[in-house]
């Protein structure tokens, strides 16, 4: 007996071990497998294409989208398309095979109306005269009636006149008033709020904990950039003067794209186009490791907590 539970009792502790096993190559491979992604797009002849990949397991998982005219989104598993997210295949076939339904009852429809007025062309009886009826004579007021109708409509519009101005005036006075004392109250708040939040980013840990939270986001940020990008832009406008303006302007930012943009005027005519492509992947390590750093952190929790609560 005691040799049968001992035995169950290892076999349980084999299965929690290959469990745990499991679960920790499972959060390894989150952590540390890279998920790549890649997209390429362009604008040429104002009509808009783009194409964008995301790959996980070396492949095995993977998303594509695609923007040629309409847009499609399909995941893949061992490289079989499963489903689209988007459905945009799905909505085209079902769009045409309504078309062409509609086609077919309106051919329909066309080939019974004819028919029908042939046949009503054929046999059609002539129409039979039907009698005239004249419309009976309205009794004629006297010249007493009318002139005292309008005297006693003319005097109550008269008489209603001056309130209805009045109510109108008073209703405008208190609607202004009402706005303007909202404006205020809303004023005012915001000069508290202002107030408040000047004081709270100008203390030495709200200082700390942003430049602290803005280096984080740098590595992050060097971590997570295409490694790979290419570009071209094509512009110009009808004015030279306005296109070397902008050419002014773009080559302020050329420490930014260096050499992976190329720029190119076009000084005798109107026209933008662009193309380019890029590549990169990223690893939630990093993503976990600054998490972590952060929440251990205490000006950052603190910081964080007192923003959410403003």
């Amino acid at each position: 007996m005691l040799h049968m539970l001992l035995l169950i009792l290892k076999i349980l502790g084999i299965g929690l071990l290959v469990l745990l096993g499991l679960l920790l190559l499972f959060l390894l491979i989150v952590l540390f497998v890279p998920l790549g992604y890649e997209g390429q797009g362009s604008f040429i002849g104002k009509v808009p294409r783009g194409r964008g990949r995301v790959r996980w397991l070396w492949g095995l998982i993977s998303l594509s989208v695609s923007y040629d005219g309409e847009a499609s989104a399909k995941l893949r598993l061992f490289g079989i398309p499963l489903f689209d997210l988007l459905g945009g295949g799905e909505k085209k076939e079902r769009a045409e095979k309504g078309r062409g339904r509609h086609k077919k009852r309106r051919r329909r429809k066309n080939k019974k109306q004819a028919g029908e007025e042939s046949g009503q062309s054929r046999t059609a009886p002539e129409p039979e005269e039907s009698p005239e009826f004249s419309p009976a004579p309205e009794p004629e007021l006297s010249a007493q009636e009318l002139s005292g109708g309008a005297e006693h409509g003319a005097g109550g519009e008269e008489s209603s006149r001056p309130g209805k101005l009045l109510d109108r005036i008073r209703a405008f006075f208190k609607r202004l008033s009402e706005t303007a004392r909202h404006l205020i109250a809303s004023v005012k708040r915001l000069l508290k709020q202002k107030e408040e939040l000047t004081a709270f980013l100008e203390n030495p840990d709200t200082r700390e904990a942003v430049g602290f939270l803005w280096r984080r986001l740098k590595i992050l940020l060097g971590h997570f950039l295409p490694k790979k990008a290419s570009g071209r832009i094509l512009f110009g406008a009808d004015d030279p003067c306005m296109t070397g303006k902008i050419l002014m302007y773009m080559s302020w930012l050329y420490p930014l794209y260096g050499g992976s943009l190329s720029v190119e005027p076009a000084f005798d005519r109107a026209v933008f186009e662009a193309e380019g492509r890029f590549k990169g992947r990223l690893r939630m390590i990093h993503l976990a490791a600054a998490a972590v750093r952060i929440l251990l952190n205490k000006k950052t929790r603190a910081f964080l907590k007192a923003f959410l609560d403003k």
